[in-house]
């Protein structure tokens, strides 16, 4: 859940100017550039947002054995507080990254992709296309957790979830926008973390393409997190701007 987590607090400093941009079909290249180049990522006034809230809410759930409308309740205020006109974020494409306790603790496959769309279907909708995405994400993620090769990731996610997972990172460089639909986001995210050669290596990949940049280093950093080790500093680091009840509930996990 830290790799979902560290990536939504780094991503958390250009989410906001890539969405202007690209609502108006701008791509700032340099800011890309110099942001997946910046020597220290997670900087002091990165902070986290709602994706990580409902991956605390998913987290409370299956931990405590509770429903997903319970602990919904039981967390209402920082979800209200999250989800203030002011405040930018989305449940929509943060889901794709708030699946990542159930692919963490999960240990059948079926059981695992049957929880993922409850837990689809509780958040946000029935709709399929959401659900596949959602779906193929925790694939990846579990499949990783189970030491599977990226080859092996790769073409299990093409196979079953009929993506295509080839990109070439430069273009999208030069030419990805902010995105809320699953097509736009899943094989991306899956993407970077194939040609990753780390954590932290993945995590500047998702800055470098922009776009959605704390939900693309969210979703993609819940599989590298499985794959790779992290940064214990970051950890700490992310510990340190924490609520004590999110911590809780991590330790718990780990």
């Amino acid at each position: 859940m830290y790799g979902s987590i560290i990536g939504d607090f780094i991503g958390s400093l250009y989410k906001y100017k890539e969405f202007l941009d690209s609502s108006k079909q701008i791509i700032n290249k340099e800011r890309r550039k110099d942001s997946s180049l910046e020597k220290e990522l997670f900087k002091d006034n990165c902070f986290f947002g709602i994706d990580t809230v409902f991956i605390m809410v998913v987290l409370d759930s299956i931990i405590n054995k509770r429903s997903y409308e319970e602990t919904l309740e039981k967390h209402k205020e920082n979800i209200k507080f999250f989800s203030k006109p002011e405040i930018f974020g989305s449940v929509d494409t943060g889901l794709y990254m708030i699946i990542s306790p159930i692919a963490y603790l999960y240990d059948n496959l079926d059981k695992m992709k049957e929880e993922v769309q409850k837990c689809v279907m509780t958040f946000i909708n029935n709709n399929e296309e959401t659900i596949t995405g959602a779906k193929a994400i925790a694939c990846a993620i579990y499949m990783a957790r189970k030491r599977k090769t990226k080859e092996e990731i790769k073409n299990y996610i093409e196979s079953n979830f009929d993506y295509d997972l080839n990109f070439d990172l430069e273009e999208l460089h030069n030419n990805y926008l902010f995105s809320a639909l699953p097509t736009n986001i899943i094989p991306q995210c899956i993407y970077l973390f194939l040609i990753s050669t780390d954590y932290e290596d993945l995590i500047r990949k998702a800055l470098y393409i922009g776009g959605n940049t704390s939900t693309i280093a969210g979703i993609s950093g819940s599989i590298g997190e499985a794959y790779y080790k992290i940064n214990e500093n970051w950890i700490i680091k992310a510990k340190s701007k924490l609520p004590q009840e999110f911590i809780s509930l991590l330790d718990k996990a780990y």
